[in-house]
C-alpha cells in the first residue's frame, strides 16, 4: 500500500515485496526511458546529487601500524592463556 508522507513523497510499505512493474507504475518511471528531464531536474534541486558523501581517508602507513599493533595484541593474549 502506498501513502503519503508529511513531505509529500510517495511512500511504499515493503517495496522489495513489490514487481518492478508495480513500483515502477506507482512512480509513473518508464523502465525503457526511466525518469523524465524535467522530474531529473525538480529532484537535484529537491535533494541535491545523488551521491554519498566522500570518506576520509586514513593514510596506509595508519593502517598497517593498526593491523600489525592487533596482530602483537592477539599474539601476546594468546601466550597468555
Amino acid at each position: 500500500m502506498a501513502k503519503q508522507s508529511s513531505s509529500g513523497k510517495l511512500i511504499i510499505d515493503y517495496p522489495w515485496t513489490k514487481t518492478k512493474e508495480e513500483n515502477a507504475d506507482l512512480y509513473r518511471v518508464d523502465e525503457d526511458i526511466g525518469l523524465p528531464e524535467d522530474r531529473i531536474r525538480q529532484s537535484f534541486e529537491r535533494y541535491g546529487p545523488n551521491e554519498l558523501p566522500a570518506e576520509e581517508s586514513k593514510p596506509s602507513w595508519k593502517l598497517i601500524l593498526r593491523e600489525k599493533a592487533t596482530n602483537c595484541l592477539l599474539a601476546f593474549e594468546l601466550k597468555l592463556s
